[in-house]
Parts: structure tokens; sequence; C-alpha cells
């Protein structure tokens, strides 16, 4: 029966026509299955006919004019009308007004028209091809998807959305028969459901078709479904699974459905027939507990097609997730992708975009999906990477080394991002891919086939793969000259058209003709690993997804090191056949029965007399016989020890049995157990009251109690947020401290590297010194030089002089002498002298000159050498105070290097260290003063020493201060952390006493339902013999009622033949007080 809230449903229209409707267009059918028939058609299939005339075995068949409709092949059939019939000959009408004869046997029977549009063809009258289509397309055409076919449900894709599966919908299926319900994929679902209750067996459901005609969303509604059906009811509490990290509450059936997204996102991708193609089967198996609720599922894949991930064809892409990781854009940072995804030749084959698709919200389809199953960030952010590190590995590019049998990598970027990605070595993984380590060996094997083998595609491709210089061509042409125009399923492929491929064979399916196109077949079908890749890969970081996939897989080495590892055990277990059967032959010897001189031991085997082997048989027989006696014996005893013990079981127990039936027979007739059974009940429900009182107050005290200890939870709760949000503060701060660390060290090595640099330029300095130190030595020399040339010319020229100062003081004299006698001549004679005195007071000034130049020249020399003897001096310390500031410049190197490697040491160590580097900071300010001190004259390098001294210091009080910073962060951190674990020891504890407390609450819930159902079907019982009891009492009081008018009827008929004390005797009887009843008042 319809229920008139699903006429009103949106989706009914497309699950079930009404009925006038149905009726309406069954009585306006045009033909009749009597004088119409199907007829095959070499354009449309079948066409319907009418049957004009019938000769012997051959129909003339004629279509009917007028409004007729003609369909195209896809529809596969037309209506044609049957007008003569004779014998087994038909004329039936064509579509366009001609004739056609043929037989009965090649036309099909028209069903009559109560079964259009019928929703389970099994009830066709006539069950054939042409009526199977032509029931489906009537449906689809009305845009009713479902029909049943016996036990199949067939569903065509309408590539649009019906709202026929929304809740209200799900709603009509459950628990409906199949035959009351319109066909749906819910009601396949519901009816398997069902036969899992009852039957408690386990039920499969099969869906398959072509691609394109909807199996993964019919997947999805029947997940859907049953995550529906199999989900507690809404009044009652639903276990959650509780995530502590993001204080999430998500349901299992929640995290079953949200399983289709993310295993769309890796194992969908866009074909030219389907834009969300299923490209791996899947098998999906739903647990259901015992009660009917889901527990949870599971799914395993097979048949991948991995080759998409690395090649795709025209009008098609790869899987879904890589196109989606491209929209996310922080994820594109962190996994160092562009912005354009033509960059990355794997996943941009062909198309990148798909119509009606949008990847950014895909993508956040995929991350909600991970998030409801509860994936953590750090294992979807390995999904991620894997995918993205697989885009980088499709950008390396190799070429031929220069005369060189080698190959080489242009460019180790994506090598290099691919590699961070994985978590690898990049230089190893390079080394592995350009030079693999290969086994050493040409041994070829091959398969033998026979007439009962055949040579298939799977077959061939498998033996053209060990055939030396095969290649894919050779394999192709094979399949060409073994099966073309011999098989009828092997054709020639046709040429491409639109976005297709080039194809070199094809292939009739049952699903229809597929082209395949042969390239890189070898290859694939090979699967060639490369085992020194894989060994890198191997590598990988621990945690990461990398690992976990390669973590089992053996390579050579590997399988090698196992073999001789078993050959090992295998040498240490097995005995050595030689020196057992020396022992043997000892302890033989030893019990006298065998003599020495019977046997002898040879390299291989061990030599007997005549007739001592078949002794030694005897003696085998003999020892094999007490074994086999001994263990009969022990197996006799074994049975029939455990035969007593099952006959004595049974004697207790008969004695038991006779015991408690004698009991039982004495007491059943003891009058008190008599009235104890029949008060028992009534003291039941007493009690029940009194326990539902007391469990009542015990549940109410103990929600108190847990309104309280939630209330503490939520408390703690809060005061471990605000210490994680404390700690997390702290976190940050010490990372910023820490990078400030980091910065002064980089800065400190900086200085480092500049006083390295001006140590540098001070060697060159001093080189220039002692060079100039050696060019003043030579200059001095040849000063002394000049100065004793020009002392002896001055020497030369002070005796030349008082030589002519004698001479003119001589001629002076005479001159005075002659005075008087060349008076005439006086005065020319006294200029003459005053000339002389003037030269002769000039020669004296330039003797006084020389004199004093000669004395200043000796005292600059002097100076010189003393300046040159000081600079010796300064240039011995400067090197003995380069030799030591070296030695202490590399002590202090070592000693960072030691800081760097040791900053989670103790305490004490940093103390140590910090008076290391107070005593070298010392130490670098009095070399600093001596430097200053020594290079008095080369100013300019001690003040640049003395500013990098200043920097330096600057710098390692900076460096102080940043380590006492962190070692008082050190301390708080420290101190938050024995808070958080203190604050987290108390919180498990509240959690484990909330659980504790939990569980006894829930098991006092189930008690208290026990009790209350118990109570409320004693109510129930009680309230339905109450029922009963009024029923039965309002009957009686009608029954009383009835009566009482029939006496009054009866004495008003009476009161007219009667006296007067007769009449007033009736009405006192008649009165109401006399005649009330009890149960009026009920």
């Amino acid at each position: 029966m319809v229920n008139l809230e699903w006429l009103q449903d949106p989706g009914w229209v497309y699950l079930r026509q009404l009925d006038d409707v149905l009726l309406k267009e069954q009585a306006t059918r045009k033909f009749d299955n009597k004088t119409h028939a199907w007829i095959p058609d070499p354009n449309e299939g079948f066409v319907i006919g009418e049957i004009s005339i019938v000769e012997g075995n051959q129909l003339t068949i004629k279509m009917p004019d007028g409004n007729t409709v003609r369909f195209s092949l896809t529809e596969g059939f037309v209506i044609g009308e049957i007008s003569i019939v004779e014998g087994n000959q038909l004329t039936i009408k064509m579509p366009d007004g001609n004739t056609r004869k043929m037989s009965k046997e090649e036309t099909q029977e028209i069903n009559p028209a109560k079964f259009e549009k019928t929703e389970d063809m099994a009830n066709l009258t006539f069950l054939n091809e042409a009526s199977v289509l032509h029931n489906l397309k009537q449906r689809y055409f009305s845009m009713i998807i479902y029909t049943y076919s016996g036990l199949f449900c067939v569903f065509i894709n309408p590539y649009k959305m019906l709202p026929i599966y929304t809740e209200s919908v799900a709603n009509m299926y459950v628990n409906r028969r199949r035959t009351e319900m319109p066909p749906h994929i819910f009601a396949v679902s519901d009816l398997a459901y069902r036969n899992l209750m009852h039957d408690k067996e386990n039920q499969s459901m099969l869906i398959t078709g072509e691609s394109g005609a909807g199996k993964t969303e019919n997947t999805k509604k029947v997940i859907s479904y049953f995550a529906k059906i199999g989900a507690p009811p809404k009044d009652q509490k639903q276990k959650k699974s509780v995530r502590f990290e993001d204080h999430t509450n998500v349901s299992l059936e929640d995290q079953v459905v949200q399983a289709n997204p993310a295993i769309e996102a890796f194992g969908n991708a866009a074909t030219n027939r389907n834009y969300n193609s299923s490209r791996f089967g899947k098998f999906i198996r739903i647990h259901f507990s015992a009660n009917g609720k889901l527990v949870g599922g599971d799914i395993e894949h097979y048949l991948l097609e991995k080759s998409r991930v690395i090649k795709q064809a025209p009008g098609e892409r790869s899987f879904h997730i890589f196109y989606q990781l491209m929209t996310n854009k922080k994820l594109r940072d962190n996994f160092l992708l562009s912005d354009n995804i033509r960059d990355y030749h794997f996943v941009s084959q062909a198309e990148i975009t798909v119509p009606a698709m949008d990847d950014a919200e895909e993508m956040k389809t995929t991350d909600n999906a991970f998030d409801v199953m509860g994936f953590e960030p750090k294992e979807k952010n390995e999904l991620f990477k894997c995918c993205a590190a697989i885009m980088h590995m499709g950008e390396m590019k190799f070429k031929q080394k220069p005369r060189e049998e080698q190959a080489e990598i242009e460019d180790m970027t994506s090598a290099t991002n691919m590699s961070k990605l994985f978590g690898i070595n990049v230089e190893q993984f390079v080394s592995a891919l350009l030079k693999p380590r290969v086994k050493v060996g040409n041994e070829w094997v091959s398969r033998g086939q026979n007439v009962q083998q055949p040579l298939g595609v799977v077959s061939m491709l498998d033996e053209e793969c060990i055939v030396p210089k095969a290649t894919d061509m050779t394999y192709v042409d094979k399949l060409n000259n073994q099966h073309m125009g011999k098989h009828p399923n092997f054709q020639k492929a046709k040429p491409p058209k639109g976005k297709q491929g080039i194809a070199h064979f094809a292939i009739v399916h049952y699903a229809g003709t597929v082209r395949y196109n042969a390239e890189h077949w070898l290859d694939k079908n090979k699967d060639p690993l490369n085992d020194s890749a894989v060994a890198v890969l191997k590598t990988a970081d621990k945690g990461s997804l990398i690992y976990i996939i390669w973590e089992s897989y053996l390579t050579d080495v590997d399988r090698e090191e196992n073999t001789a590892r078993g050959k090992k055990t295998d040498e240490a277990a097995d005995p050595d056949a030689e020196k057992a059967s020396k022992k043997m032959l000892q302890k033989l010897t030893s019990t006298n029965k065998l003599l020495v001189e019977n046997y002898r031991v040879g390299k291989t085997k061990v030599f007997f007399k005549a007739g001592i082997l078949a002794k030694m048989e005897d003696l085998r027989d003999a020892a094999l016989t007490v074994v086999i006696t001994k263990l009969q014996a022990m197996c006799r005893f074994y049975i029939a020890k455990d035969n007593y013990n099952s006959l004595k079981k049974q004697q207790s127990a008969v004695l038991l049995v006779q015991s408690n039936v004698r009991s039982w027979l004495t007491l059943r007739t003891w009058p008190w157990f008599r009235l104890f059974a029949r008060v028992k009940p009534m003291l039941a429900g007493m009690r029940s009251n009194a326990e539902v009182e007391a469990l009542e107050k015990k549940i109410k005290d103990m929600e108190e109690a847990h309104k309280i200890e939630n209330e503490q939870k939520n408390k703690l709760n809060e005061e471990l947020k605000k210490k994680i949000e404390e700690f997390e503060n702290m976190k940050n701060s010490l990372l910023i401290e820490r990078r400030e660390k980091e910065k002064k060290e980089k800065d400190l090595a900086e200085m480092e590297k500049r006083l390295k640099e001006e140590s540098e330029r001070y060697e060159e300095l001093e080189r220039k010194a002692a060079e100039k130190a050696k060019n003043s030595e030579n200059e001095l020399k040849a000063l002394q030089q000049s100065f004793a040339n020009e002392k002896q010319f001055l020497d030369g020229e002070l005796k030349r002089r008082a030589a002519e100062a004698s001479d003119l003081k001589a001629q002076i004299a005479m001159q005075q002498e002659a005075n008087a006698q060349l008076m005439q001549q006086r005065k020319a004679q006294e200029n003459a002298n005053h000339d002389l005195v003037d030269q002769l007071e000039l020669i004296q000034n330039k003797f006084e000159r020389i004199d004093a130049e000669r004395r200043k020249t000796m005292e600059e020399l002097e100076a010189s050498e003393e300046r040159l003897n000081a600079e010796r001096r300064q240039k011995e310390e400067l090197n003995k105070a380069k030799k030591k500031l070296e030695q202490e410049h590399k002590q202090l190197l070592d000693q960072h290097e030691q800081l760097k490697k040791s900053r989670q040491e103790t305490e004490l160590d940093c103390r140590r260290r910090e008076e290391e580097i107070g005593l070298w900071k010392n130490r670098a300010h009095d070399d600093a003063n001596l430097i200053s001190k020594l290079q008095m004259n080369i100013r300019q390098l001690i003040a640049r020493i003395e500013e990098l001294e200043e920097e330096l210091e600057t710098e390692q009080r900076a460096k102080n201060r940043t380590e006492k910073q962190r070692n008082e962060a050190q301390t708080e951190l420290d101190s938050l952390h024995q808070q958080i674990a203190v604050a987290n020891g108390q919180l498990q504890a509240q959690i484990h006493v909330n659980k504790t407390r939990q569980q006894e609450l829930t098991d006092l819930h189930r008690e208290l339902d026990k009790k209350n159902f118990s109570h409320e079907t004693h109510i129930a019982d009680l309230c339905s013999m109450q029922w009963l009891t009024l029923n039965n009492l309002r009957n009686l009081s009608q029954q009383a009622q009835f009566l009482e008018n029939e006496a009054n009827r009866v004495l008003e008929f009476r009161n007219s033949t009667k006296t007067p004390q007769e009449n007033s005797l009736h009405r006192s009887i008649s009165s109401k007080e006399f005649y009330k009843s009890p149960l009026d008042d009920v």
C-alpha cells in the first residue's frame, strides 16, 4: 500500500508512475501483440512491424505511416504491424510503407499492453531481447532508471542528479518488502541487510558495468544506506570516536561514509567516457554486530592502474589527488611546487581540468574526509608529500656524457626537491639510477606451451618479455599473425576519433569494443625495479611514509643474505652424517651387539661382512617392536583412563540427578512451598518499586557527582589549555631566542672570518714592514756610505780651506808690510781685504754648517740604528705574539666547535665554558694592549685590531647574555614541563576516575533499563488486566442497564393493570437509589 506522504516526495515520480498515468499510456498504445511483432533491422536493431501477409514460413511486414515513432540504432527497435497471416508466412508493414516477408522464427513476439513499463522484467509473458530493450527504453524516457530483472537490479545512468537518494526516500525502503516498493538500490540493500540479520550469514552485492555506468555512485549510495540503518536511533546516546587533540566527535557511520572521498581522490581519474572513473577494483566489507549495528568496515583493492601515474592518454588525466594538491597554496609552498601544473610532465600530458569538477572544493572534501577518518596531520602530510615527490620526479632529465657510455643528470633541482620530500640522500639516489648494481648472470627461462594452453594476449606478452631484442611492435606483429582473422573477438583497430590516441589492435568485450595501444607493454609487464634505488629509498626517515612502503621489500642482496643465513642455520641444525654413523657403530660395539672386525668405515660408506647387515636389521626390528609396544600401551592406558573418568563422571551425575529428583518430589507436596510459589510473584512487584526508587536516587546522586566531575574536568581542561598556551608561548620565545643565538653565532663566525682576514692583512702588513725595514737597512748603509764619502770630502775641503786661509793670512801680512809701500793701492787693497774677509766668513760659516750637518747626520744614524734595533725587537716580539695569538685562536676555534656540539650539556659545563670564554676575553684584551704597545709605527693596523677586539668583546657579551637567558628559559621550560607533567598526571587520573564512574553509571543505566523494562512489562500486564476488567465491568453495566430498562418497561406495562398499592410499590422499586449499582461508579 502506497503511503500518501510518499506521493508528495519529489523523488517518487522518478521511482514509480501513478496508476492513472500508466493506464492511460497502456490504453493509447498503437500496436497489438496479436497483429504486430518484433523484427530484426540492420539499421535500428529491432523494429515493430505489422504482419500483413503470412505465406508458409515467410512473413510480409509493413510499418505504419503517420505518427509512429522511429528510433535510432542506440534505441534499438521500432514498432510495425502484422497485416496478413497465412500459415507460417507473415506480411509486415514497414515504417517507410514498404512490406517485408519473413519467417516467424525471425520475429519476436510483443508483450500485452499491461506489461508496458513493468518493474520486474521476469514477469514478461514473452521474455526476449527486443521486449527487454523496449521496456528499459520506455522506463528511461520516463526517468525511471531502476528496473528489476529477477534477482538483478538494472540501472541506466541518467547523467544528471535525481532526487531519489534523499533521506526521505531511504526511509521509505527501511524494513519494506521488495514487492511493496519500486525498484531501487536501497531495496536491494535493505533485502541484503534483512537476510543478514535473519539468516545470520554473510551477504554479497555485486555492482558491475562498463565505464560510466554508475558503479561508483551506486556503491556510495549502498554504503550510505548501510550506515543509516546500522546507526543507533537518534534518541539513544551514540558512541563517538573521540580525538583528544582537536576535541571533535565523529561517529563510526560518518567515518565509513567519508572513506569514499579519500579513496576516489587517490584511485579515480578522468577518462574519455567518465570524468570520475574508478581505475581500480575494490572489495568492500561492512561489518555489523549481532544486533545489526554498524561496527566497522575494510576495503581491499586490486588491479590498480599504476601506469596512469606517469602516462595519460589524450583526453584523459591522472588521479584526482595531483590536481587537488595544486589548488592549495600552502601545500605548494611546503612541497616546493610551482603555481603552474604544466611544469610537471607526469600529470600534464593530456587534460588538467574536468568540466563540472572544482578541484579546490574536492581538495577540501578530501582533507575533511581524512579528518573524519581520524588521520593525524602528520599522516596527511606524508601522503601529500609522496604525491608532490612523484611530480618532482617526473621533471628529472638525463643526457649522455660526451665521449662516454654513461648518462648524467641535467639539473639537480628536481632530484633535490624529490629527495628532500622522500627524506633520502640525493647523491645516493641519483647514483642508484645512473649506476645501478645488478646481479651477474645471463640465464634465460622459457615456459613451454601445449595444445591445451594456447598463446593468448597475456601469455604472448610474457613470452615476448624473455625473448632477446623483442620490442612492442614485434609483439603486435605476433598478435596479428596469431589471432587476426582467426578469432572473432580480435579485430583491427579503427582510426582515432577526436581526442583518442593511436591504437594497434582492438578486442571485443561483453561491454563493447576496446582499442589498445601496445606502447611500453613489455616494460610495464616486466615491472623492472632498480634494487639500488630501492636500497636508497629504504634509508629514508623511519617515521616517514616512504620508509613504511619499502621496509618489507627484499632486494637481491637481502635475498642472498637471507639464503646464506638460512644455509648456516641448516648446517648448524643438521647433524653430520659421518660423525653420527661413527657414534652409532661405537654404541653398538660397546654393547657387544656388533664386533669391530665385522665392519669398516670408508670415506662415504660403511662396509659390513656377509650376514651382519641382516643381523642389524633384526636388531632394528626388535628395537622398533619395543618402542611400538610401549607406545601402544600408553595409548591404551590413556583411552582406558579417559573411559574410566567418563564413567565416573556419569555415575556422579546420575546420583546427583536422582537426589535432586527425590528432593523435588518431596518439596512439591510441601504446603509452605506451594504458598511461597504463589506469594513470590507478588513480592517481586513490591520489591521492584523500592529498588526503582533506590536506583533513581542512586542515579540522581551519580548524575550530580558526574556533573561535579565534569565541572572539575572542564576546569582542569581550561587550566591545561592555559598551560599549553603558556608552554607554546615559551616554546615560541625559546625558538626566537634560539634563532637569535644562531644569528649571533653566525655573526661570531663572520667576525672570526673577518678576524682571520685581518690576521692575513696583518701578516701582509708585517711582511711589508719587514721589507720596509730591509729597505731602511739598505738606505742606512747607503746613507752611511754617503756620510763617509761626504766626511772624507769635507775633511779634504777643510784642509784645503785651512791651507787657503794660512796663505791668505801670509798674504795679509805681506800686504801689511807692503802697505807703506803701496799706499796708492790702499783703497783697492782694503776692498780686496774686505772681500777676502767676507769669503773667509762664508767659508767658516759653511764649515760650521757642514760640521753641524755631520753631527746631525751622526745623530740620525745613531737614531736610525736604535730604531732599527727597536724594530727588530718589535718584529721578534710581534712574531712571538702572532704565534701565541694563532695558537690561542686555534684553541678558541676548537672550544667554539665544542660549544656548538655540547649545547645541551649540564650547567656545570656551561659555567666552565663561560669561565674559559672570560679568560679568553682577558687574554685577548691583554694581547690587544701588548699589540698596541708593540705596533707604534703601524697605528692603522693597531686601531683596526682594537676595533675587531671590541666587536668580538661585544659579541661575546651578547653571547654570554644569550646563554644566560637560554639557561633561564630552559629552567622555566623545565619547570613548565614538570607542571604540565603533574597536570597531565592529574588529568589522566581524573580521566581514569571519570571512565570508571562512567562505566559504573553505564552499568547502573543498563540495570535500570532492565528493571524499567521488567517493571514496564509488569505495569503493562496490569494495565491490560485492568483494561479487560473495565471492559467486563462496562459490559456488565450495559447489561444491567438493559435489564433495568426491560424491567421498567414490564412494570409500566403492568402498571395499567395493577392497583394503586402496587403502583406505589412499583415506584419505590424503580427508584434510582434502589437500582444504582457500584458498577456505575467505575
